[in-house]
């Protein structure tokens, strides 16, 4: 059973590392809140899409397991990016 969901920023790489793995091992589920912690309107799609797979990468290789979740830094995703990034329940 999954105790937390922890949506994880990775600008301070190091310090991440220690963190996902000690959060992963209790129990907790890791997802990604980007890599660079940039503000969706600010990224153009592919720019977004880099992020997001950069990020869930990186946590895979720490973790050993696929990341599925994702929280846009500064809750920036709203209706108007769905269009534009053309969101789909494809994986990133």
């Amino acid at each position: 059973m999954i105790r937390k969901l922890h949506f994880l920023s990775l600008v301070n790489l190091p310090k991440k590392i220690l963190d996902s793995q000690t959060i992963y091992r209790a129990g907790h589920e890791i997802a990604s809140h980007s890599y660079s912690h940039i503000v969706t309107p600010n990224l153009e799609p592919e720019e977004f899409r880099k992020d997001i797979r950069k990020s869930k990468d990186i946590l895979r290789n720490i973790i050993g397991e696929d990341i599925i979740g994702y929280r846009a830094p500064k809750w920036s995703v709203n209706e108007k990016q769905f269009g534009r990034y053309k969101f789909s329940r494809r994986r990133v």
